[in-house]
């Protein structure tokens, strides 16, 4: 949600178009919704997907660096998206007038959820 209208909308229709083309017809509060179960998914699998050894850290760096290079050529803005809040980049950022009016929209008794992001 801390992401301009803009913003959101176009990694919604990444996240649709790559992802989830099931999505098509849905509005933007349920792309929202299951870029959300998404998200909690992918943290959990980085969870258990650590690497332990030399070799699992190795690869796991280039894969890394190959990521980024697909986020460059704008191949991954989801995934991308998912790293810059695990990594807290969105920490610092306030929200814009118009996220906050589609956040109390949808959800009005707010967003409550046990799933933390540890960082």
């Amino acid at each position: 949600m801390l992401k301009t209208r803009k913003e959101r909308v176009d990694l919604y229709r990444q996240f649709v178009s790559s992802r989830r083309p099931d999505l098509a017809k849905a509005s933007l509060f349920e792309i929202e919704e299951a870029l959300a179960e998404e998200f909690k998914q992918y943290v959990e699998q980085r969870k258990t997907n650590e690497p332990k050894t030399v070799f699992g850290k190795i690869g796991k760096f280039f894969k890394n660096l190959w990521d980024v290079i697909n986020v460059f050529k704008k191949k991954d803005l989801v995934k991308y998206a998912f790293d810059q809040i695990i990594a807290g980049k969105y920490a610092p950022r306030t929200i814009d007038a118009q996220s906050l009016s589609d956040f109390v929209a949808n959800y009005p008794e707010g967003a409550f959820d046990r799933f933390t992001i540890p960082g």
